[in-house]
């Protein structure tokens, strides 16, 4: 895998949503090309953050892998979902 390419100092990895917006096209190349999050203020404190797609669908499949092992780990056994869920014990 490929190693991603350092962020100049002069690269803020938290602004102001005024500074976001008028940088914003700045912002999105950074995210795309160098795979590096954004933190958006507002008055200091955070309120959003721009990541890359790749991130949050690599974070999702890890979540997913670790569900289906908790799943697996957790087996009910002889008893459906629906049967659960027809008892109200969901």
């Amino acid at each position: 895998m490929p190693s991603k390419p350092r962020r100049r100092p002069s690269e803020p990895d938290q602004l102001g949503a005024f500074e976001a917006k008028t940088r914003f096209g700045e912002l999105l190349a950074r995210v795309v090309e160098s795979g590096a999050s954004v933190t958006i203020t507002r008055r200091g404190i955070p309120v959003a953050k721009l990541i890359p797609v790749r991130s949050e669908i690599r974070d999702a499949a890890k979540l997913l892998r670790s569900f289906r092992v908790f799943q697996e780990a957790h087996a009910l056994d002889g008893v459906t979902t629906r049967e659960l869920i027809d008892e109200g014990r969901w």
